[in-house]
């Protein structure tokens, strides 16, 4: 071993060199050390000297032993790992994909001292973890899949593949359906996939990640292939579209697998959009087994490779298509440029500051803008306040609509049309995604393809596209709705408001007194006749009002169409700053339309003279370069639309003007060019009549559907009310039945409440005479005890003797025994008198339980009052 300082790098000498193979799985070690076996067994080789260089961003090197010059080299951060033989020391090799490609190599050498297959292990090692991360400049890899997309159905107990016809799904609605997602990678580094993240379903297009409904979902795999099946429950109130008849119409669907691939730490996910039609439930299709199950998309990804400092590949996805999104960029990408030295603002530009102050805010109470929400009722001095500030921009997303006076019902209409008509294929895809690229490109939050902004804008300008068929999408509409978008306006709002802009706002007059050409539309239809009407009028009155700038106009070929054709088309938003749209969109929805020629006029007065001085080149490049830049700050946007206030169009002018503008154009047209032109009218007011037929018909359907399931909910409540109403009069029918029970026990109650009562009346009197005779006796007693004590008192005082004394003495004894006996026989009758009494008592006693364990019914009430008569 020696240390080479030129190249900062390690020399192992001794080293033989005994050959190369091909891998199938470079990182299993099992299979790295059955290639270095197979290898070591075959004779042959040569010896070399090995370089390692002291740093991962190195180059490995196999040098000849005697002149160092170089054999072959590796990147040694292209080096997945070093593996030695179990059995066989001093067998060491190294996989490797220096190319970049997905193949890699297995390259074996054999040390002559054993112990140097460990110091060029531990060497390797060392070298790794000098370096945190290695990238060099070619660490981009170009990576293939295949994407394939199958709906299945419920039938007969088993899913059935439904038919991929026409490039899109038959459906039939009411089924339990299924998803696989397969994705498999066909070139490039291979990745393996760790495990599939999640599979995610939802109607339409584009779909914002928030609009996804994640599935029930279970993995499947097979060698390199990987499935992803999801349950579709076609109830679920998120794909109730794709539940619903499509009466030959196609829904857009788009299904989202996210993988976890080794080596990125992020889930990558793969979209796929597919178009399916839904059928009636009992349709049924031959020649099923015949027809395409799938529908395929390629998805190509680049990733950038780094090496950390354990060694290990990390990777980063710098981008990620499908083979649809590749054929559309090139026509997203296209940016407008000018040769000129000066170039233009681009649409979006300028930065607008949420900070408002005090001043401006004051007249913006919470209590003013509430009653207006609620009562609908512009408050008292907004002119003047939109005029000389405008509105804070952090209300416009809420004042806006409210300006626009979009009533609640209209509002819920416009967003439920929103999300059906994004479930739907647009005519005008592409004129929509051509111009989506050169929307707003200076502003952030439409700078990037494919994220949020320029989705949200694809998805409203699709739908109005749908929504008025008659008009569909011209360019110019694009401008208008992404200053909607950036107000912080929710998809659902900033498409209604554009509608009701499109529909509600009109001018004073129209091209012709006998049409009815409603809003900003109408610059869009017969030809742009209502258009070039407007270009006419801005004509006349610079002509009333600046004659003298209307002559050099003249003198130079300067017509108003090559000025202020997106000014009436955009309402200022494709070329000016943010700071002016904004405010002119404010008085805009205050007062309508005729803005457009008031803030032309303030315009052309403010700088008439330096349009003077300019030739015809001059002219156009001062309204393309310079004029936007006049309003970068808020106080020249202030003082234009205080200008733009003061400049007075009265509305008997403008109705000369409309008949001159009739006239010129009835002398022009011949009768079959006006016949002509009026049949193209009907044409596409047929068209847009058909559309909103079938828009009537998908909405009576939803209805229908809503209303049979709250038939079915009635139907069910009803029935679940008669079960109860039967369980109540069975009830009532066994309350009617104790009541009656209960009647006969109170009868019964009476009878012996009567027979208590006598009872109780013969006892009492019969008591009573026990207790008068018992007195009588006991006074009786008395009387005679009175008697023979007077009398032994009597014998005392004479002193009597003898007989007498005896006699007393045999008397008294007689008496006393006769007393005793009469006593005796009165405490026998008192203890009887007793024991009855106790009896009653206790007779009393349980008729009070009885009464108290039935105390709540209202017989108890009966039954204790005839105790209580009883005790009374």
């Amino acid at each position: 071993m020696k240390e080479n300082s030129e190249d900062h790098a390690v020399l192992f000498h001794g080293i033989t060199y005994l050959g190369a193979t091909l891998v199938e799985d470079a990182r299993d070690e099992k299979s790295v050390r059955k290639q270095i076996e197979d290898l070591s067994d075959e004779e042959g080789g040569f010896n070399v000297t090995v370089s390692i260089p002291s740093s991962a961003d190195g180059i490995l090197k196999l040098l000849e032993p005697g002149s160092l010059s170089e054999v072959t080299s590796f990147y040694l951060f292209r080096v997945l790992q070093f593996v030695s033989h179990d059995c066989k020391p001093g067998l060491i090799g190294f996989t490797e994909n220096t190319d970049g490609g997905s193949t890699y190599r297995c390259h074996v050498l054999s040390c002559q001292i054993p112990d140097a297959a460990e110091k060029i292990m531990s060497t390797v090692s060392q070298a790794f973890r000098r370096s945190t991360s290695v990238t060099l400049e070619n660490n981009t890899h170009d990576l293939e899949f295949n994407v394939s997309l199958e709906i299945h159905e419920e039938e007969n107990g088993k899913f059935v593949p439904v038919m991929f016809d026409k490039e899109s799904f038959k459906l039939r609605r009411g089924f339990e359906k299924r998803v696989q997602v397969t994705v498999n990678q066909t070139s490039g580094l291979i990745l393996p996939v760790e495990r599939c993240f999640g599979l995610l379903l939802c109607p339409g297009r584009l779909a914002r990640a928030a609009d996804m409904t994640l599935l029930d979902m279970e993995m499947s795999e097979s060698k390199d292939v990987h499935s992803a099946i999801g349950t579709w429950d076609c109830a679920h109130p998120a794909l109730r579209l794709l539940n619903t008849e499509s009466k030959g119409n196609c829904f857009f669907v788009s299904a989202a697998v996210d993988l976890v691939l080794s080596g990125i730490a992020d889930p990558v996910r793969f979209l796929i959009e597919t178009k399916v039609r839904v059928f009636p439930q009992e349709e049924k299709w031959l020649l099923r087994g015949f027809k395409a199950k799938h529908q395929e998309e390629q998805f190509f990804m680049s990733v950038i490779e780094s090496r950390l400092s354990s060694g290990a590949a990390s990777y980063t996805v710098k981008s990620i298509e499908s083979s649809t999104s590749r054929n559309r960029a090139p026509e997203m990408s296209i940016r407008i440029r000018d040769d000129e030295d000066d170039e233009p603002l681009s649409s979006g530009f300028g930065a607008v500051t949420l900070e408002c102050s005090s001043e401006r805010l004051a007249w913006w109470t919470k209590e003013r803008i509430s009653n207006w929400t609620e009562k609908n009722v512009r408050p008292e001095g907004i002119n003047e306040v939109i005029v000389k500030y405008g509105v804070p921009h952090a209300l416009r997303g809420a004042i806006w609509p409210l300006l626009a006076n979009i009533k609640t019902d209209k509002m819920e209409e416009l967003k439920e049309a929103f999300r059906v008509l994004n479930t739907r294929w647009s005519p005008h895809d592409q004129a929509i995604q051509r111009d989506i690229g050169r929307t707003f490109p200076a502003h952030q939050y439409f700078q990037e393809s494919g994220e949020a902004g320029q989705e949200a804008l694809y998805r409203v300008c699709k739908a109005y596209s749908l929504y008025d068929s008659e008009v569909g999408y011209c360019q110019g509409q694009s401008f208008l709705v992404a200053a909607l978008l950036t107000v912080q306006m929710p998809e659902e709002e900033a498409f209604a408001l554009f509608t009701t802009i499109m529909h509600e706002y009109h001018f004073r007059f129209t091209t012709f007194s006998n049409q009815l050409v409603t809003g900003l539309r109408g610059l869009y239809l017969h030809s742009f006749s209502e258009l070039r009407l407007r270009f006419w009028i801005l004509e006349q009155l610079v002509e009333s009002e600046l004659p003298s700038l209307h002559t050099h106009f003249k003198d130079l070929g300067v017509e108003a169409h090559m000025y202020s054709s997106q000014w009436f088309l955009t309402l200022f938003t494709a070329k000016f700053p943010l700071s002016l749209v904004y405010h002119v969109i404010d008085w805009f929805l205050l007062e309508g339309p005729n803005v457009i020629y008031r803030l032309s006029l303030a315009m052309l007065r403010t700088w008439r003279r330096d349009l003077l001085s300019y030739d015809f080149e001059g002219v156009l490049r001062f309204f393309r370069v310079h004029l936007p830049r006049q309003f970068l700050d808020e106080a020249s946007v202030i003082s234009l639309i205080n200008a733009a206030k003061q400049e007075k169009l009265s509305e008997k002018k403008e109705k000369i003007l409309r008949t001159e503008w009739e006239k010129a154009q009835d002398a022009r047209e011949t009768p079959a060019q006006r016949l002509e032109r009026e049949n193209k009218r009907l044409h596409t007011k047929v068209l847009r009549l058909d559309f909103e037929s079938d828009l009537l018909v998908q909405n009576m359907i939803e209805k229908e559907n809503t209303a049979q399931k709250q038939i079915d909910k009635q139907t069910d409540d009803f029935k679940k009310m008669g079960r109860e109403l039967d369980a109540l009069r069975l009830q009532l029918q066994e309350i009617k039945r104790e009541r009656d029970s209960f009647s006969h026990q109170i009868e019964n109650f009476k009878e012996e409440n009567e027979e208590l009562k006598e009872l109780w009346r013969k006892e009492v009197l019969r008591r009573d005479t026990d207790a008068s005779e018992l007195r009588n006796d006991i006074l009786r007693k008395n009387a005679l005890i009175a008697d023979l004590t007077a009398l032994n008192e009597r014998n005392k005082q004479n002193g009597d003797c003898g007989v007498s004394l005896s006699c007393s003495s045999e008397s008294r004894s007689i008496s006393d025994g006769a007393v005793e006996l009469e006593l005796a026989q009165t405490k026998v009758r008192l203890v009887e008198i007793q024991c009855k009494n106790q009896d009653l008592e206790h007779t009393i006693q349980e008729l009070k339980k009885s009464l108290a364990d039935s105390r709540n019914t209202w017989i108890n009430k009966l039954q204790a009052r005839a105790l209580n008569s009883v005790k009374k």
